[in-house]
This record gives structure tokens, sequence and C-alpha cells, in this order.
């Protein structure tokens, strides 16, 4: 019920009973269609952690994650090419702003392929085979590693919300008010299960209001004026 949790674990189970529940679950990368998560072929967690910096490494999306880490090891050396299946990288920043990263990224050598579409990728053993199509044609990149970042999932799939009767939307997300309350009037849910930026100080922001408005403070988010930084080379920040 809704003033009930039941955490299972692989061996136990264990209900722990609440006043006031904030949820804060986070989310998880996309996985697409033809791109496997495995040694070779990987999610943005695993693009931090590659054993080696390699020769050729391809970057699926050119949003903030995939922007970052293709600037990031292209300043260690690697050969990067991003795959974008949109007109632009960086599609929350000013036109002019996105120019200086693509300037930045010319002259390190990064490749960025706007409107194609990713179609599979190939462990090969020793690399991996990128398929994609741009311009009508379908072709291939022979790299080390690519990194898929697409986007990410709310973890709210395994929640058990319909149970309760917690609303969400098609994509997952949990339905708040300004206090980051659902439709049950004790249960909160902030971060990247709510509608908005997928942003670590905006999550912050909302779980301080949560926490007010449990208290019996009169507190509201205001997005006005949210900051958002992309750690590119040159950075950027926008609000």
């Amino acid at each position: 019920d809704d003033h009930s949790l039941r955490v299972m674990q692989k061996d136990s189970a264990q209900t722990y009973t609440f006043k006031n529940l904030i949820i804060a679950t986070g989310s998880r990368p996309i996985e697409i269609k033809g791109f496997k998560f495995g040694k070779r072929i990987l999610d943005s967690t695993g693009g931090l952690n590659l054993p080696e910096v390699p020769k050729e490494f391809v970057v699926i999306g050119g949003g903030y994650i995939g922007s970052e880490l293709a600037s990031a090891y292209a300043n260690l050396g690697a050969h990067v090419t991003i795959l974008e299946g949109t007109s632009s990288i960086l599609p929350n920043f000013e036109k002019d702003m996105v120019q200086l990263v693509l300037n930045s990224f010319k002259k390190r050598g990064v490749t960025v392929i706007t409107n194609a579409m990713a179609k599979e990728a190939e462990d090969t053993g020793k690399g991996v085979k990128v398929t994609y199509t741009a311009d009508g044609k379908e072709q291939t990149i022979a790299a080390d590693y690519v990194m898929v970042t697409v986007g990410r999932r709310p973890n709210t799939d395994d929640l058990g919300l319909d149970i309760v009767g917690v609303e969400t939307t098609d994509r997952g997300l949990i339905k708040v008010d300004a206090q980051g309350r659902t439709n049950k009037p004790n249960i909160y849910a902030i971060g990247d299960i709510v509608p908005g930026a997928a942003l670590a100080h905006k999550a912050s922001y909302e779980g301080k209001v949560a926490a007010e408005s449990i208290s019996g403070k009169a507190s509201a988010v205001d997005y006005k004026a949210m900051p958002a930084v992309c750690f590119t080379d040159p950075e950027l920040a926008t609000t």
C-alpha cells in the first residue's frame, strides 16, 4: 500500500513502513536495437572505464554525455567519430555555442556525422564494426570501441508503482507537482525519474524542496534559471 515498502533481495525480503516516501531511483542508459552492451559496445559508464585509450572510438549520439566523452578521448589522442541522428550535436545549446565545440572538434580531428542513423555494431574480437546510414547510403566504420549515448531511461519499471496507483507518463516518468508530490500525497519523487532535465543539481534541488514540503515548509521548485553545463573543450554553460 502507500505506507509500506517491500525490499526484495536475492535470498531475503524486508518490509518497511513509512509516513512519507521520496523516490529517487535515478535512470539507466538506453540500449538500442543492434547495439547490445558488451566488452566493446559500451554505455556511458563503460566509456569511463576503458583499460586503454582507443585508436578509433565511435560515439552514437551527440548530446551532453556523448560530446563530453568524445572531447575527453580526443584530448587523450583517440580518433573519434560521432554519429548524430539529428541535424546538430548539443541541440539544447545556441548554434553559436555549438559551433565553438565543432571548431574545436575539427582541430582535434573529431569527425561529426549528422543525420546518421546507427543500425548495428558487430564485435569482431579485436574491435567492432559499426554500420549506419547517412545521405541515403549504408556505411561502416571499424573501431576499437563504440559507445552508445542516446539518452537514459527512468528506473521506475520495477517499483510496483501501478500497485500503489502512482501515476506515470508514457515514458515511465513519475508525475509530480511543484513540491515533488505524486498523486499519492505522502509519496514524492525527484531526479531523473520525473519530467525535466536529467541534471544532478536539479535532483538535489528537488530533494531539498520535497524534504521542506514534508516538514511543513512552504516550498516549490522554480526552473526558470536552471543552469546546465557541458564539459566539452571548450566548456559550455546555459540556463
